[in-house]
């Protein structure tokens, strides 16, 4: 099963990652601000830091194998790549929003032809009102009108009209 979101191991490991992300930072300042301080103040903050960042690092070790979820390889591709992983999700909406508007016009053309044909094919053999009514309705995408009527049903009977 997944982790969820509110998931007190999931918030452990964000907050472990936090910690990580504040001790390196604070490396980084120590490193390039290490103005007015002396040599020992600069090693023994040094020292102390990395003791601490090693120290949150094995936490974070013994804690991550507990966690249960996947990250597809094409995020962890994205990151090494130094791309935002929020790109990656935005573009991976996109598509599969693009693919469901692909795969709804299919199904309306479906649908259309499917009507067509059963008009053409009732129009043309007259006789085969109701069996063709039935395939329509087992289908289950026939177009309904405001009435609530199968569409194919009003289109036939206007074809007979004529």
């Amino acid at each position: 099963m997944a982790q969820t979101r509110g998931d007190p191991l999931l918030k452990s490991v964000e907050k472990q990652v936090k910690d990580i992300t504040s001790t390196l930072h604070t490396l980084l300042v120590i490193t390039q601000g290490s103005t007015g301080q002396t040599q020992n103040e600069l090693q023994s903050g040094l020292r102390k830091n990395i003791i601490k960042l090693l120290t949150e690092l094995r936490s974070l070790i013994s804690t991550t194998p507990h966690l249960n979820f996947k990250i597809p390889v094409e995020v962890i591709d994205y990151v090494q790549e130094g791309r935002n992983p929020d790109i990656y999700t935005r573009e991976f909406v996109e598509l599969v929003m693009k693919i469901n508007q692909m795969h709804k016009g299919k199904t309306e053309a479906f649908g259309d032809f499917r009507d067509i044909l059963a008009r053409e094919f009732v129009g043309a053999v007259p006789e085969m009102r109701v069996p063709v009514e039935r395939v329509v309705g087992v289908s289950g995408m026939g177009k309904k009108t405001a009435q609530g009527e199968d569409g194919l049903r009003d289109e036939i009977k206007a074809t007979r009209v004529i």
